[in-house]
Order: structure tokens, then sequence, then C-alpha cells
């Protein structure tokens, strides 16, 4: 979900993932902790600490899997790849330096071979896909311990029920609700979003003119209206906290697709 690539850090963590060099900011883990520190009145008997530590490696390995499978595509067109995790987000990045992923496209191949639009397509749906793959591989594990799924018609869209450990509960429910529901979200046509890179290719290859406008103009209005279902949010539940947080979100991409 991000737009250029952080500067480096002597703090930065690195390490290779099936060939791929990974490297993760600080403000990565801060931003996890600050996202996933528990809420609310305590649980008796259940850890806080525990549960933020479940959050944050859920959080991690999500993203990861989110940012590999970006980096698989890329592979399989012949290009070399990286990756950066960094804030709430990841980006993909090719080794002549622009951003895929979770960044703006590069459709020019600055450095580099340029890509066509059903490549960047590819490339772009990659990422969602890998997380619902996670997800398709955590539901198994859900019903062998017990438990269920359900789809509410309303946030956070997903009830895990039926397993009594609650750390297991936590973990599961989190891999789910983030590899599906955050997927989801991420297929919007909202730049910088995948799913507004994908409507960028499309348009583009609809009118190669006016398409990244008229691409935006889809970004800007899909944004504001995910901006004002989080206020619904907001005004009608306890915990405001997933809804402002939708709220800032969606009206700074609101805000990036009108620049």
């Amino acid at each position: 979900m991000l737009q250029a690539e952080p500067q480096k850090t002597q703090f930065d963590l690195h390490f290779d993932l099936f060939g791929f060099p990974v490297r993760i900011h600080p403000l990565f883990w801060l931003m996890a902790v600050i996202f996933g520190f528990p809420r609310g009145p305590a649980i008796e008997g259940q850890n806080r600490g525990v549960q933020l530590l479940i959050f944050v490696a859920v959080i991690f390995v999500s993203i990861l899997i989110h940012e590999l499978g970006h980096c698989l595509m890329m592979r399989r067109y012949g290009e070399r790849a990286r990756m950066v995790l960094y804030m709430l987000g990841g980006l993909a990045i090719r080794d002549s330096g622009n951003s895929w992923g979770d960044s703006y496209g590069d459709y020019g191949g600055f450095g580099g071979k340029s890509r066509g639009p059903w490549q960047q397509i590819a490339i772009s749906f990659a990422g969602p896909l890998a997380g619902f793959i996670l997800a398709a591989c955590t539901l198994p594990v859900v019903y062998l311990l017990g438990g269920e799924v359900h789809l509410l018609g309303r946030w956070p869209f997903l009830f895990v029920g039926g397993i009594e450990n609650f750390n297991v509960f936590l973990l599961l429910a989190n891999l789910l609700f983030i590899n599906i529901v955050w997927g989801l979200v991420n297929l919007l046509p909202v730049f910088p979003l995948d799913g507004g890179q994908i409507a960028q290719a499309i348009f583009t290859m609809r009118d190669p003119w006016e398409g990244i406008r008229k691409s935006l103009y889809l970004s800007l209005f899909t944004a504001l209206a995910m901006a004002g279902f989080g206020v619904l949010l907001m005004v009608q539940s306890r915990d405001t906290g997933g809804g402002l947080w939708i709220v800032l979100l969606f009206a700074s991409l609101a805000y990036s697709s009108y620049n």
C-alpha cells in the first residue's frame, strides 16, 4: 500500500526468502504494535502481551506472504525482485528500483523492460491471491479444531467461533480476517492499492490517452465512499477504532488521487 521505498536505517532487519531479499523497516514493528494493542476491557485469564505478539506475528506473516505473491509473479515474467515491509504495508520492488505490488506501476520500464498491461494485472493480483491461499489453508485448521466460520452482514464480516483456546482462536481469526477482508479491501479500485493498479491497467488498455485520469476519478470516488463507510461504523459502534482507521486511510487515499 506504499508509494515509495522508505529510507534505509541501521535498525533494518534483513533476510532472504525463496531467493528474494527482504528488508523490514523498524516502523513496521512499531505500527504493528500500535495497531494491534488490545483495546477494551481485559479478558479474565488472558495475557494481553501474548495477544499483542499473536497479532504482530499474523500481520508480519500475512504481509510477507502478500509481497511474496507479487515477487513470485515478477519472477515468472523474468524480473528480479526484493521486498520491503514498512508501516502496515509493503513493497515488492524490481531491481531497477521501481516499485510494484503496493506501489505505483512501472509502465515505462524505467531502467528495465516495460511490462504489458496483462503482466501488470497478474503481478498486482498475485499479492491478494497469495493471502487468499493462506486463508484457504487456515480454514481446515479451524474446522479440525471444532471451530466454525460464518459470514456476517456487518463489520467485521467474519465470525470465528467454537475454539476453546483463546490464543488459538485469536491466531486463526486474525489470519482469516486479514487475508480475506483486507485482501478484498486491497482489491478496491483505489490507488495505490492493488485494485487501483489493476484498474489503471484496464483503463489504459481501453483508453491510452485518458485511461490513467479516468482510473484516478474512480479511485477518488471509491475512496470517498469507503471513508463514508468508516464514518457509519463510528456512528453505529462504540468501538470507533476500526471505523476511524478506515476513515483516515481512505480519506488520505482520496486526497492522493485528487492531487
